[in-house]
């Protein structure tokens, strides 16, 4: 095997993690204060950075002089900034903090956004969205009665330089800086495996081949849910080529790797026969049932965002693995670590108050400048995020709306309900509605004919999932799908949207299909709307097929009836799935009644 899984490094990460999240929890007993100790801080240490100074930053002493000095802002405010701090190498700009890293994010037209971290903002990533993490991992196992053991981390920890002091690329990368040097003591990978310099689709193979050597896995962590369930049907469909892999010491040959990495990999694989027999018994049961506790009886819980826009993922999850707990992670983004759950199986997130300042602009307000601060918001309201962090942005829209559930004292819990320049998010790639234009405008260049309407369906009955996009062109020109121009629309998405290049090279999200419709089938839904009562100025254009009413009508005109009835297989299997998790979840409950059932007896007894 690669590691030797060093417990002691183990409980050293989840003790500093504990510290953290406790950090937390008495941030968010007095949330204004806490929050206005952070901006005050921030504001005096960044008085005679360029933008301090051109923002009165020095005669800032509350929150008002802070709201009446500094103007909401986006990200083109600060690309001028950025480009000095890169190319020019001048400090002082935006921030006095020390800029180690640059988040790389693109946007519709693929030219990248380039958002800069401190190395303070690096660090609180770590704590947040990776040492927290082993403290509530420290804490199920115990719970479990379970070991403590190994990790098997998905995501590729690797960057690219600017120059010798500053990388660039994904901020996520960075989750385990705080505990670089004792990562590789509690991972399953190699060093060269988790800090993967080149590309390979076939990274999941090799996460699954090392993983599978570890009975005592204690736990799975990626970034998104999408990435657990990918990394579990890898298994579930290559387990024949991975049990010989581990038998011999070996790796498959068609594994689509250099043969510098696969020399390097193969020196930390030996013949291990007794595991492959171990495998081989329990894969052959099937897979009609949970089968990961079944090869992996140490496992204690998930870590992946798995709420929201990834639900869908989640619930295959759960028939592969049964109750297994999930962590639901941070919520993160390029500009900073914004929030985390507070306890395990939560999708409900508690800002991090500690790091960044937050402003929320109700969208139910009718006045767009009235702002709320953290201790002003009421349960069932959207509200707009606006960040201030650590690293130069001030006042700043991240497009992200968040949803109240509930309050914990007067700090607000809730999730992220949508982006208000976003459609959908399948696996992390953050499509917006530019992106789509983007390869409607390129497929009518290329059919050489005016698209009238369009619309985007997020299919999940194909692994991976993929892209439907329904089109209307101005003429006649057949119906069902082309595809001809699926390819076409695959590389324009790639060019004008990075990370979808990147999961489609990862092979997480599967190649589009570009669908085309009737002339006049828009206006006809359109006119059905109207006929069941709405009115016409609140029917706004389809661009989202989101519903059972939309799908239906829209693959109705589009497909033929056998395509139609494989869809109609599709939503009658993905209702036996909600009935299986269901059954899942009644068993839950009904091992905790027995639970209670018993300690009620005992207690009668004496």
């Amino acid at each position: 095997m690669s590691n030797k899984f060093k417990e002691e490094a183990f409980i050293s990460i989840s003790e500093s993690g504990k510290k953290y999240y406790e950090n937390h929890k008495k941030a968010i007993e007095n949330p204004r204060q806490t929050q206005m100790d952070f901006l005050m801080e921030l504001i005096s240490d960044n008085k005679d950075t360029e933008y301090g100074k051109a923002n009165n930053f020095e005669n800032i002493k509350s929150y008002e002089d802070f709201a009446n000095s500094v103007p909401i802002s986006e990200y083109d405010n600060y690309l001028p900034y950025i480009t000095r701090m890169i190319e020019d190498k001048e400090t002082d700009l935006i921030t006095k903090e020390q800029i180690v890293h640059y988040a790389a994010s693109s946007g519709s037209t693929g030219i990248p956004k380039r958002i800069p971290a401190s190395l303070r903002s690096k660090k609180y990533l770590s704590a947040y969205a990776g040492e927290i993490v082993f403290y509530h991992l420290n804490k199920q196992i115990k719970k479990q009665g379970k070991k403590n053991g190994p990790i098997c981390f998905l995501p590729d920890f690797y960057w690219d330089y600017i120059d010798e002091d500053t990388t660039i690329g994904s901020i996520s990368a960075h989750i385990g800086y705080n505990f670089k040097d004792e990562l590789l003591s509690v991972n399953t990978s190699p060093e060269s495996l988790q800090y993967l310099k080149e590309h390979s689709s076939d990274s999941p193979y090799l996460k699954a081949l090392f993983a599978l050597q570890y009975k005592d896995l204690s736990c799975i962590y990626a970034t998104f849910s999408s990435v657990v369930y990918e990394f579990l049907h890898t298994i579930e469909t290559s387990w024949k080529s991975l049990c010989s892999d581990i038998r011999n010491g070996d790796i498959n040959p068609g594994i689509s790797i250099s043969d510098e990495l696969r020399e390097e990999l193969l020196g930390y694989l030996k013949p291990n026969p007794k595991r492959a027999d171990e495998l081989e018994e329990e894969f052959n049961k099937g897979f009609d049932k949970p089968f990961v506790q079944r090869i992996w009886p140490n496992m204690a819980m998930y870590s992946c965002i798995g709420g929201s826009f990834f639900s869908e993922y989640t619930k295959k999850i759960r028939l592969c693995s049964g109750d297994i707990p999930m962590y639901m992670l941070s919520y993160t983004a390029s500009e900073s670590q914004f929030a985390i759950p507070l306890t395990v199986d939560d999708t409900m997130y508690s800002p991090n108050i500690t790091g960044v300042f937050f402003e929320f602009r109700s969208l139910a307000e009718e006045d767009e400048n009235k702002i709320y601060l953290i201790d002003e918001l009421e349960v069932g309201k959207d509200y707009e995020l606006i960040i201030t962090n650590m690293s130069g942005f001030y006042r700043y829209r991240m497009f992200d709306v968040f949803h109240v559930d509930k309050l914990e004292g007067k700090s607000p819990l809730g999730h992220i309900a949508y982006r208000l320049n976003q459609m959908v998010n399948m696996v992390g790639e953050h499509v917006s509605t530019e992106d789509i234009e983007y390869v409607v405008k390129g497929i009518s260049q290329h059919e050489k004919t005016a698209i009238t309407e369009y619309a985007l369906y997020t299919d999940y009955s194909t692994t991976p999932g993929r892209y439907i996009i329904l089109i209307e062109p101005e003429v006649d020109m057949g119906k069902g799908e082309m595809k001809h121009l699926n390819s076409v629309a695959d590389e324009l998405f790639k060019k004008g949207n990075r990370s979808y290049k990147k999961y489609r090279e990862q092979n997480t999200l599967g190649s589009p299909s570009i669908v085309y419709i009737d002339p006049g089938a828009f206006r006809l839904y359109k006119e059905l709307q109207i006929a069941s009562g709405i009115s016409a100025n609140q029917v706004k254009p389809v661009r989202l097929i989101d519903n059972k009413n939309k799908e239906q009508f829209f693959f109705g005109l589009s497909e033929g009836p056998y395509k139609a009835m494989q869809r109609a297989l599709f939503d009658a299997e993905r209702e036996l799935m909600e009935m299986e998790l269901l059954k899942i979840e009644n068993k839950k409950l009904k091992k905790e009644n027995d639970k209670l059932r018993k300690e009620i007896n005992n207690l009668k007894e004496r």
